[in-house]
């Protein structure tokens, strides 16, 4: 009777050995040599019934919790995932010193540039994956169901999370994500807020700023430009002005300077643009700068100066000449200084820039460049056809096609044809009367009472008795093919978005998939436009839907539908070209063109 097989299990516990819960207690007890059992089995036999129906009880206990553990992880793993909750912590850049923000499963993430977002999920799946517009990425799994990552918020757009496990994907979570720009400052001269004239350099210039932003100002300086010289010689010095800076706030300066001219040693003619200058404190933004303005010391004999552009058309020709005349005036003086050999290469390049602003009128007036060589060769674009031209003038100066102003055109080319010969020759004195004779030329030709253009072939004379009169039986419209407008693929988008949603309306019996496809359609409405409110406001509701589908409420889901697809009409109905109206046969004109005839000789009219 001492050496009874374990499995008998004699101890008093009933059924003990057919409960498979305590597979584990009955492998230890088995495991014993069989001397020992019989040896504690003979000496405690009073108390060994109720000691071991004790520990029977804890065993049965414990091994209950365990398989309950295995149970539930078991039915975890055999079905679809869910989201537990979504945490969001916002993180504002350092200079914006602004607190931190945390968000517990949000509908949508407000979120200033440059803000790091850190996204925290509950999950029971085996991975999560998030989405956004530029990437997709996997969360990182920290244990215990909970899984991270981050984002970088730099433009609008959306957070889509969806849990994974071995079964399938579970119901995505769609997050909207709407970033705030840091702006750049605004930043304005308020005095003296126009340009000054002053007849000499000896004044002190009082001068007024202020900048505001939208988070914090970094500097507001004054700066400026010296601008001395005339003609084509002109020098530009740069400088800053001492700026008194009151800081009414962390968005809003103001700055002051006294600012005495006379240290710059302005001359006649000379003149100083300034301008203020502020940047915010983002790391790296560009520094905006306000209005500029002018403090002009006035030349004897002159206007003040309209700041600088280029010249006036109607100016750009005689001031071409005009650079002509300087040169040549200015090679005159220093000839005394010169050999005879650079004064002769000076005065041929002069000739050179003569020959080129020639070619501008012969070409205004219809001349034509010389034929390129056969073999290709690059030729000058300023070598005109002499004989084309030549014809040209002489059919002018006979008389046909009389026009004053492009008489005066023609002797001022012809004039330069001279400057450019004497200067090839060296003979710069006759060379420059001939230059200025072309000027007052051109000038004549620009003035206001010429016109040069071409003489009319023939005169053109409205037939006053023809007017608004006459049949009208061969009048119809146009009968081009009208375009067809193309489909953006903005609209694309919204219609198919549009049509997912009526099949989700159009369904009988909701789908097992509903609160997926429904939060899919979020997505793609989002993808099209994620700064746009109205979309905005589309995937939020049908966010919505797919909540409800969620949680079995078939019938908000249905409202959340309908409310998003009589919005997604408007929208593709703001955006939808209208229609052109159908042109009418050609043969419908033409009847309607009869009709109209035979009326109006019925009541007599012509």
């Amino acid at each position: 009777m001492m050496r009874k097989s374990p499995n008998s299990n004699t101890s008093g516990v009933a059924g003990v050995h057919e409960s498979p819960q305590l597979w584990s207690n009955r492998f230890m007890l088995s495991s014993l040599p069989y001397q020992t059992i019989a040896i504690v089995g003979k000496q405690f036999a009073p108390h060994i019934a109720g000691a071991l129906t004790a520990l029977a009880l804890v065993l049965t206990v414990q091994n209950t919790s365990v398989a309950s553990q295995f149970t539930r992880i078991a039915s975890s793993s055999n079905t679809v995932p869910e989201l537990a909750r979504v945490d969001i912590a916002i993180e504002a850049p350092a200079y914006a010193a602004r607190a931190s923000q945390n968000l517990r499963d949000p509908e949508r993430i407000q979120a200033l540039a440059g803000s790091k977002v850190s996204i925290t999920v509950k999950s029971n799946a085996s991975a999560v994956v998030m989405e956004t517009l530029e990437r997709k990425d996997t969360l990182k799994a920290e244990g215990n169901e909970t899984f991270t990552g981050t984002i970088v918020a730099n433009a609008d757009g959306f957070v889509a999370i969806e849990p994974s496990n071995a079964i399938g994907k579970g119901t995505r979570k769609l997050i909207g994500l709407s970033v705030t720009p840091d702006h750049a400052p605004r930043v304005r001269l308020t005095v003296p807020g126009k340009d000054m004239i002053y007849p000499d350099g000896n004044r002190t210039l009082s001068v007024s700023t202020e900048a505001n932003d939208d988070i914090g100002l970094g500097s507001l300086k004054l700066r400026y430009t010296k601008v001395s010289g005339s003609g084509e010689q002109f020098t530009f010095t740069e400088g800053e002005v001492p700026l008194q800076v009151s800081r009414e706030s962390a968005v809003s300066w103001k700055g002051q300077a006294r600012w005495d001219l006379a240290a710059l040693q302005l001359e006649a003619g000379d003149m100083v643009v300034y301008r203020a200058v502020a940047t915010d404190k983002r790391p790296g933004s560009p520094p905006v700068e306000s209005d500029t303005y002018i403090a002009e010391i006035r030349q004897i004999g002159s206007d003040a100066a309209a700041g600088f552009a280029v010249d006036p058309d109607q100016e750009r020709y005689a001031l071409s000449q005009q650079m002509i005349i300087l040169k040549t005036e200015r090679l005159l003086a220093k000839r005394a200084t010169m050999t005879a050999q650079a004064f002769a290469n000076e005065a041929s390049d002069i000739g050179v820039e003569q020959r080129r602003v020639r070619a501008e009128f012969v070409f205004m007036m219809g001349g034509e460049l010389e034929d390129a060589p056969a073999d290709g060769a690059v030729v000058d674009m300023t070598m005109l056809n002499e004989t084309a031209e030549a014809e040209s003038e002489g059919d002018i100066l006979d008389g046909r096609g009389m026009n004053r102003g492009r008489i005066a055109l023609v002797n001022a080319i012809r004039h330069m044809s001279n400057a450019v010969t004497l200067l090839n020759e060296t003979d710069v004195v006759p060379a420059l009367a001939r230059e200025k004779t072309a000027l007052k030329e051109i000038e004549q030709a620009f003035a206001h009472t010429r016109i040069i253009l071409r003489a009319l072939s023939q005169a053109e004379k409205l037939d006053m008795a023809r007017r608004m009169t006459g049949p009208l039986l061969e009048v119809g419209r146009d009968v081009r093919p009208v375009p067809q407008a193309e489909n953006s693929e903005r609209i694309v988008a919204l219609r198919g978005a549009l049509s997912g949603v009526a099949e989700l309306l159009g369904t009988a019996k909701v789908a097992a998939d509903a609160p997926q496809r429904a939060s899919e359609l979020a997505e793609r409405v989002l993808r099209v436009d994620p700064s746009a409110k109205p979309l905005q406001e589309i995937a939020s509701q049908l966010n919505e839907a797919a909540a409800a589908y969620g949680n079995l409420k078939a019938s908000d889901a249905a409202r959340a539908l309908e409310s998003a697809a009589v919005a997604l009409t408007d929208v593709l109905r703001a955006d939808l070209v209208t229609a052109p109206a159908r042109t009418p046969a050609f043969g419908t004109q033409r009847l309607n063109g009869a009709l109209t005839d035979a009326l109006r000789a019925a009541q007599g009219k012509p």
